[in-house]
């Protein structure tokens, strides 16, 4: 029966990564991120046929620049991913630089930047006098593709070897460390073929690999460590795995591809985790290794009031520094110069300033209207180049120059004087006339104000999760209450450490990821350790008596999961993605205070306080 579950486990994952890769990963197309305005813009613009265009810029400098622009117009003309290829255009320091645009939606051009890449190393080996170097969208968005895979791999590097060694000192067996870290691979395999299938439905937005890797090792080790070190786990496996998932659910509500991308690899892979802790993991026969009781525990039932207060007293100190959270979207600007597509950018802009971001005002009106949308436009930036109208006349688009950083505070000012002020202004003039402002700095600016917006309703389902899952498992409003305060608790200090470990802006996906996957991850320990407690106060113990046996019997296993689960997380600390980063001091933070803190020192100590009122309407017994 063993041999059985475990080759049917292992056909499971093979038959998910077969069926994942037999139909492909769906990738987001453009129309899929946008929100907002600048979102409202680009559609309008896309529906007149004269939506950004996905373009590469070569910069040549050095004593045959002349000979190799010559060189790159006339290979790069003659590749089929190419449209055109502008003329040359020289800066007053002298470089020379060429503007080549290719075929295709903006997001597909990384796909085909490949073959421009191999143009512009071919004459810059050929003249190497000279620099020849390409940027651009594409070719900065290749380069961080591959920083990231380089990252995941170094992360993976150091998460593996050190969860086994930890795991090995918890179990004191290398043969039982191993079970916990299978699990969570063959969890990570079936999760990414069973996200290929999901994005025919959820796109996916590029982050959905990272997450089921970051999440699987962590709920993977975690189900497995509950398995192994207890008895009848298969219930609070199973809630704990579904409390996650609902959490995850909620992201959907934010009405957004990347959010939905998150969400649907979180749920995903921790179910397939979850199903493997149930099924396969009894059918290894590992033996369950009980967590010896600690005298840390101790001291909190011999003080409660005064352990309580210095907790709370503690965490709220950590949370202090959310009043000045800044949130703002991971741009160019702010991306690892360690590329070198972003360092050929920089130079780029130092030649060409004109060249680092634009503003994209676009205007829908009657066709006859076309001359009048055109001069007043025309007042803005009297640029012909920068003018365009639809072949029906129908739409306008004009692009103005942003000479400040995208993310500057002048950039965004900029943007509120076109938008408030300037284009509605000029264009109130014009019957029947429809417009919206788009551009590198409006995309940056509106995708944080499209979360700020969404934030209420993510909170209050996730809030709703958090108290339905925990009254529908113990049947305690208090507990449900209780829960609910505590994982704000929980979540907030760490995302205040993050502020005090690494101030300024934070990626805007950040927080609100953060929150709920803690949450999840909180829920997981609150199950646990309520539930050893429950089965104590069952036995006719006294709630004083029932709170020291319950957390004698679940101190060791909450800290052990969170010591594994911190040290997956703290490797994604060293990777040069900003977003990634963070995202693994706040995961690594939350779980240790959430341990060590949350679940195996306030939550008792209130337990112990309340005593039967801790389980009303209901009742421990019975």
């Amino acid at each position: 029966m063993r041999g059985r579950l475990t080759a049917g486990w292992l056909l499971f994952v093979v038959l998910c990564l077969a069926a994942g890769l037999s139909v492909g990963n769906r990738k987001a197309a453009t129309e899929d991120y946008r929100v907002g305005e600048a979102g409202r813009a680009e559609a309008m613009a896309a529906e007149g046929g004269l939506e950004r265009r996905p373009q590469e810029q070569v910069l040549i400098s050095g004593p045959d620049q002349a000979k190799a622009t010559a060189e790159i117009i006339a290979r790069m003309s003659r590749l089929a991913e190419v449209e055109a290829v502008d003329l040359p255009v020289r800066s007053t320091d002298g470089h020379t630089l060429v503007v080549v645009t290719l075929r295709g939606p903006e997001l597909e051009a990384r796909d085909h930047v490949a073959a421009l890449r191999t143009r512009t190393a071919e004459v810059q080996a050929r003249y190497p006098s000279s620099r020849v170097e390409q940027t651009g969208r594409a070719s900065i968005g290749s380069g961080m593709d591959q920083r990231r895979g380089a990252d995941l791999a170094r992360s993976e590097m150091i998460a593996l070897p050190v969860t086994l060694i930890v795991l090995w000192l918890v179990f004191g067996s290398v043969v039982a460390a191993t079970v916990p870290l299978l699990l969570a691979l063959t969890s990570i395999a079936a999760a990414t073929g069973l996200a290929m299938l999901a994005s025919h439905v959820f796109p996916d937005a590029g982050v959905g690999t990272n997450v089921i890797i970051l999440i699987g090792m962590a709920v993977g080790v975690d189900y497995a460590l509950f398995h192994l070190k207890t008895d009848n786990a298969r219930p609070v496996i199973v809630s704990s795995g579904l409390a996650v998932a609902l959490s995850a659910a909620t992201l959907y509500l934010a009405g957004d591809v990347i959010y939905a991308s998150l969400a649907t690899a979180t749920i995903l892979v921790t179910l397939v985790a979850v199903a493997g802790a149930v099924t396969v993991l009894p059918a290894t026969g590992g033996r369950r290794i009980t967590g010896r009781p600690g005298r840390t525990w101790a001291w909190p039932a011999r003080r409660p009031v005064t352990a309580l207060v210095l907790a709370v007293t503690a965490l709220l100190a950590l949370a202090t520094p959310l009043a000045g959270l800044e949130v703002t979207e991971i741009s160019v600007e702010s991306y690892s110069r360690k590329v070198p597509a972003v360092q050929t950018r920089d130079r780029l802009i130092a030649a060409f300033p004109e060249l680092r971001g634009a503003h994209q005002i676009v205007v829908r009106s009657d066709p006859a209207q076309a001359p009048r949308v055109r001069a007043v436009l025309a007042g803005i930036d009297a640029s012909p180049s920068r003018l365009h109208t639809s072949a029906d006349g129908r739409t306008t688009v004009l692009t103005v120059p942003v000479l400040d950083r995208n993310d500057s505070p002048e950039a965004a000012r900029s943007l509120t004087y076109l938008r408030k002020d300037l284009v509605p202004g000029l264009l109130n003039v014009v019957p029947g006339a429809e417009w919206a402002v788009s551009g590198d700095v409006a995309r940056i600016t509106d995708y944080p104000a499209h979360q700020r917006e969404r934030l209420p309703l993510v909170l209050a389902a996730l809030l709703a999760v958090t108290f339905l899952m925990t009254v529908a498992v113990f049947r305690s409003v208090v507990l449900g209450v209780l829960g609910v305060l505590l994982n704000l608790l929980s979540a907030a200090a760490a995302l205040g450490t993050l502020l005090l470990l690494s101030p300024g802006p934070v990626g805007s996906r950040v927080p609100l990821f953060l929150l709920v996957v803690l949450f999840g991850l909180s829920m997981d320990y609150q199950f646990f350790v309520v539930s050893r407690i429950r089965a104590a106060a069952r036995t006719g113990l006294p709630a004083p008596d029932a709170v020291r046996t319950g957390l004698t019997e679940s101190a060791g296993v909450v800290t052990s999961a969170a010591v594994v689960m911190t040290t997956v997380f703290v490797s994604f600390i060293f990777v040069d993605l900003a977003e990634l980063r963070q995202m693994g001091i706040v995961l690594a933070v939350g779980v240790l205070l959430d341990a060590f803190v949350v679940r195996v020192l306030i939550l008792p100590t209130i337990l112990r306080l309340l005593g039967e009122r801790a389980w009303w309407p209901g009742r421990a017994v019975g």
